[in-house]
């Protein structure tokens, strides 16, 4: 596991808001559209434990990973985001949703972007 030094919680939301304004204006695709199965998995996940190495590897060059990170917490996304896991977000203060809240939209709103 990563020790993560997320930013203040008013950076926190302003990074979220601001991240899908600056995921559309990449020039290239980043890994996390292209292989968004990849970044699905996480340690809390049957085999997902396997994934993060890579998954958290690609985020290490991606441009976006600290604001990838906030719009995550901010909205208590699960997954892999920003280099950080489900778990290591929820020890930070910012827990995932609950499975009984999330459904089939919530995957990957990146696709979408």
């Amino acid at each position: 596991m990563t020790t993560i030094q997320l930013p203040d919680p008013d950076t926190v939301a302003r990074l979220a808001n601001r991240f899908p304004t600056l995921l559309r204006k990449q020039d290239s695709p980043l890994p996390c559209t292209t292989r968004p199965t990849l970044f699905d998995a996480d340690s809390g996940t049957v085999g997902g434990g396997r994934a993060i190495v890579p998954a958290r590897a690609l985020c290490q060059q991606c441009p976006l990973i600290v604001a990838c990170a906030a719009y995550a917490c901010h909205k208590r996304e699960r997954g892999i985001w920003g280099g950080t896991t489900s778990h290591e977000r929820g020890l930070a203060g910012y827990p995932p949703k609950p499975h009984h809240e999330l459904n089939d939209s919530r995957r990957r709103r990146r696709r979408a972007n």
